[in-house]
């Protein structure tokens, strides 16, 4: 069981965080794996593009990519790049010929073979809304999360192995626009501004999507919500329930689902990372012909802590005698060692956000991503007590978390028990009719972080537990003849490192920050010796050392 300590903090101050949002590709790759999925060195390959099919197809339709030595998952993730020109009509007829060099992430399937939703929201050459005819070259290249053993995190497909292909665009329904927005205290509207589709959105947010026809008139929009949208006021029963319809029936090429209905996202249980859902928007034509893009989302708090299960070794304490001069006898002793004595110490929680990181966090994101209103895409926190914060937009509140919820156990690190808990937590959903997933939530366990004291400042927040509530340690050991025995208790300080994101509106990600927990084992030890008088019998058990300072203790070392 663990028990509230000691708290220490500083004053506390409001912290509000802007980026914009940009173009064709996300500003940073899925997040990895804290060690970047790599365990060896490894050596990044040059990929090979040998063919493409179909190559005609409507936004959302499956296109297989296949060729060699493609990146895995794990280690990176692989950019198909067009080259050429996209021929289209205009709104008044107009024959019309773009430049095109896109480059879009594609999903890896093995070495040989990547898969890709054409769009997959919109038409991914020219005005993004035109039928037409891609013709050029389409090539691969390969990117990791770390460097190879040759420094290299990026490997392009050599130029004289490109592919020309021809690319036919079908009619199709497309995302025109999907973004929260909502209204301030002073009652005026506010929306954010982003330049793509976000696929991660922010939990609890009210969100507009706006779809539209590319090559058709609809009679009838129908869109399908996977669980964890929240329609309106809807009871929290029903949040999770998969195959809710609403329809609209609009004569047209445009339609929104938000203005009528409020739709927003469930709230991401304590002890689950993220959750996934999605919308499937279906629009019937004249003659009864449905069309459909599969709108894929991933909700996540606007602060979350990941936690790759890593375990180090900070500090060895000098092992001290924890029983008296224990005599073998004639014939030998058989003892037993189970918590003599009880020690208590700390454990604390350390949150270290990266100096400046809301002057970094603000200027990388714009820079990159120059369009955009940054009103529109901030996210603001500040603290309501001493433990836990509340985060707003444009100044109306949408939810609170703090570092209890970390101490109870309910996210983040688990503090109950003191073992090092690990394992992996496993969450399965169907989606609707056109999408199953698997979702393994090993990556960390987390939970939206707490208070914000100032750039480049630590907090820290204690708990006291004792060895025996901690762990039962205990040990069987024979002391033989004439000999004497003494128990010897070590203690261990370990810390478990976790990495703290910030999220803006458009679903962007940036690290801030890293959240250290300390923590204590404890090992026993039976010395044995000839003599137990002025100097006691010496442990086997290593001396004490500091190995990740600072250290508690004073060392040679």
């Amino acid at each position: 069981m663990v028990k509230r300590g000691l708290l220490l903090l500083g004053i506390i101050s409001v912290l509000l965080v802007y980026i914009k949002c940009g173009d064709v590709t996300p500003p940073n790759p899925p997040i990895p794996y804290l060690d970047g999925g790599q365990q060896e060195t490894f050596e990044l390959l040059t990929p090979q593009v040998t063919s493409i099919t179909p190559t005609v197809a409507s936004v959302g339709d499956e296109i297989r990519i296949y060729g060699n030595n493609f990146v895995d998952a794990e280690t990176g993730w692989v950019e198909l790049t067009f080259r050429g020109t996209f021929e289209y009509e205009d709104q008044n007829g107009n024959l019309i010929q773009e430049e095109v060099n896109v480059s879009v992430p594609v999903e890896y399937v093995s070495p040989n073979e990547l898969k890709w939703n054409f769009g997959p929201y919109r038409i991914p050459f020219g005005p993004g809304d035109r039928l037409g005819k891609f013709e050029g070259v389409v090539f691969a290249t390969n990117k990791s999360y770390v460097p190879d053993k040759y420094g290299y995190t990026e490997r392009r497909q050599k130029e004289d192995t490109w592919i020309f292909i021809e690319f036919i665009s079908n009619p199709s329904v497309i995302i025109k626009n999907f973004v929260p927005y909502g209204k301030t205290p002073e009652g005026d509207y506010w929306s954010a501004s982003c330049r793509i589709i976000p696929e991660r959105v922010i939990n609890l947010l009210h969100y507009k999507l706006e779809v539209k026809t590319v090559g058709f008139e609809a009679k009838q929009f129908k869109y399908l919500l996977s669980s964890g949208i929240v329609i309106n006021d809807q009871s929290s029963e029903d949040v999770f329930q998969d195959n809710r319809e609403i329809v609209h029936d609009i004569t047209g090429n445009y339609d929104v689902l938000g203005d009528l209905e409020k739709i927003s996202f469930a709230e991401v249980p304590y002890g689950m990372m993220a959750y996934r859902t999605g919308i499937l928007v279906t629009a019937i034509d004249h003659d009864n012909n449905p069309h459909s893009v599969f709108l894929k989302l991933t909700v996540r708090r606007p602060l979350e802590i990941r936690y790759d299960g890593n375990v180090q070794i900070a500090e060895i304490y000098d092992p001290v005698p924890v029983s008296g001069c224990i005599p073998g006898g004639v014939t030998g002793r058989q003892v037993h060692y189970s918590e003599m004595q009880s020690e208590t110490r700390t454990r604390t929680f350390t949150v270290q956000w990266v100096h400046n990181w809301t002057t970094s966090y603000t200027e990388s994101h714009t820079e990159t991503y120059g369009e955009g209103g940054s009103e529109a895409n901030r996210i603001g926190f500040s603290s309501t007590d001493e433990t836990n914060w509340k985060w707003s937009v444009h100044g109306e509140v949408y939810g609170e978390g703090g570092v209890n919820l970390v101490a109870e156990g309910k996210a983040g690190f688990r503090l109950g028990g003191g073992h090092d808990w690990g394992g992996s937590h496993s969450f399965t959903r169907s989606g609707d009719t056109t999408w199953t997933y698997t979702y393994t939530y090993n990556e960390a366990y987390q939970a939206s972080q707490s208070i914000i004291e100032s750039e480049g400042e630590s907090q820290m927040y204690s708990w006291t537990v004792s060895s025996s509530e901690a762990q039962a340690l205990q040990i069987d050991a024979f002391i033989r003849p004439h000999k004497y025995g003494v128990f010897y208790r070590q203690t261990i300080r370990f810390i478990r490192i976790g990495k703290v994101f910030a999220y803006d509106l458009c679903g962007n990600w940036t690290e801030v920050g890293e959240m250290v927990l300390n923590d204590y084992t404890w090992s026993p030890d039976l010395a044995e010796g000839d003599e137990c008088g002025e100097t006691l019998p010496e442990t086997e058990l290593p001396p004490g050392q500091c190995i990740i300072p600072p250290c508690d203790g004073t060392y040679d070392n």
